[in-house]
């Protein structure tokens, strides 16, 4: 992740200082891509440590020192859980391009 954010920050300097270059234009592009490509590969794992449960989490951090490193992680994750956006919200954001392109051809959102 640390490299993939040095890509990203170069590449966007590099971007923000002549827009019009096409060599700063790619390298932005595919640090934004590379930054989906890492988002999707890693989406599963909070819902898998939702379904742990956060009493367990707990124990494995106090029998395991190595994973002191993630018990804010942990704590802020299921104390998030809770706040966040409704289902039908999640669905209507999720669709939210449909809705500017072909709002009436897509029932669904």
């Amino acid at each position: 992740m640390v490299r993939e954010q040095r890509a990203s920050v170069y590449a966007g300097f590099s971007y923000s200082v002549d827009t019009t270059d096409q060599q700063a234009i790619a390298m932005a592009g595919k640090a934004r891509s590379m930054q989906s490509q890492l988002a999707a590969a890693a989406a599963f794992i909070n819902p898998e440590l939702l379904a742990i449960r956060e009493e367990r989490l707990m124990q494995w951090i106090e029998t395991e020192s190595r994973l002191t490193i993630y018990k804010h992680f942990f704590s802020n994750l299921f104390r998030v859980k809770d706040t966040s956006a409704p289902a039908k919200s999640k669905r209507y954001w999720g669709c939210w391009p449909i809705h500017l392109a072909v709002r009436q051809r897509h029932p669904a959102c």
